[in-house]
């Protein structure tokens, strides 16, 4: 099935969508409206994107499109950049070893409303799966009256809240990278690998990873070269992190999919690693010490 990677976000085909040039998007003929309905056209709504998107400023960087049923229906993917002078991050790429996504689609059907989604792990797909395991920003407008007018607004006031819920992202992957399993061993006076299993048990019990996955997760975890050989620079990969071990559950994800639960598994993932990293959820320290 045609699928397009950008970071750790694809756009995925397989009811019967195709991949598609801008100039195809641009070239479709949008709906007459009805009493009921106000079709979208698809290059107004990608437009609305890039224009707000620009003035909290982003650049796109890599951008991938696609159209299903006569071009009545369109889904897009753009990975982001930040402009060179802005407090965002990065102007190459954004977090640490990751990269914000923009997912948008829209349907002149009457199958589904003008919708979009960002984040860091977004997965957009033709069987109207729209959905980022660290969501930061959503909207959607169904296609009535005025949507047209409102969709700009929409977008706007959306974008507006984005610097926040990016300071929280930043906030939670430091914290991530600050908790180190080796330490938290020491810290608490067990065994070496004691908490990492803890939590790999959590993660198992709650869904958050599946047990098909799990050998998986471990041997990404495990990679002298870091999950999915990715050298990254920074302390934070070579260090037994929950930033490292967040990695490996992703890279694994990559390559098997649960598209269904995808979602719901990095909520309960990242609320497990959450607790963790603030130290509100740690094992029983007692229970597991070592003897001497």
């Amino acid at each position: 099935m045609p699928t397009v990677t950008i970071g750790d976000s694809r756009l995925m085909l397989h009811c019967g969508g195709n991949l598609a040039t801008w100039d195809e998007v641009r070239a479709v003929k949008t709906p007459a409206p009805t009493a009921t309905h106000c079709p979208v056209p698809h290059e107004f709504l990608v437009d609305q994107v890039r224009e707000g998107l620009s003035m909290m400023g982003f650049t796109i960087s890599d951008e991938a499109h696609a159209l299903w049923a006569d071009g009545l229906r369109y889904f897009g993917l753009f990975g982001l950049r930040a402009r060179v002078g802005h407090d965002i991050g990065s102007d190459t790429e954004i977090g640490q070893g990751r990269q914000f996504v923009f997912g948008v689609r829209n349907g002149n059907d009457m199958s589904f409303p003008s919708s979009g989604v960002l984040g860091t792990k977004v997965f957009v797909c033709d069987n109207l799966a729209l959905h980022s395991g660290d969501q930061m920003f959503r909207f959607a407008r169904k296609h009535t009256r005025w949507a047209l007018r409102d969709l700009p607004q929409i977008i706007a006031t959306r974008l507006g809240d984005l610097r926040l819920a990016m300071g929280s992202v930043a906030d939670r992957e430091q914290a991530y990278a600050r908790f180190d399993f080796t330490q938290a061993d020491e810290i608490a006076k067990v065994r070496q690998g004691t908490i990492l299993n803890d939590c790999l048990m959590r993660c198992l019990r709650s869904g958050a990873i599946t047990t098909t996955a799990l050998p998986h997760v471990i041997k990404e975890f495990d990679r002298a070269d870091g999950p999915g050989g990715h050298a990254y620079a920074g302390d934070a990969w070579q260090r037994k992190t929950l930033f490292r071990l967040e990695q490996a559950v992703t890279e694994v994800e990559k390559s098997r999919p649960g598209l269904l639960n995808l979602s719901r598994r990095h909520s309960r993932l990242h609320g497990i690693f959450d607790s963790i990293a603030s130290g509100t959820d740690m094992i029983d320290a007692q229970a597991e010490a070592v003897e001497v």
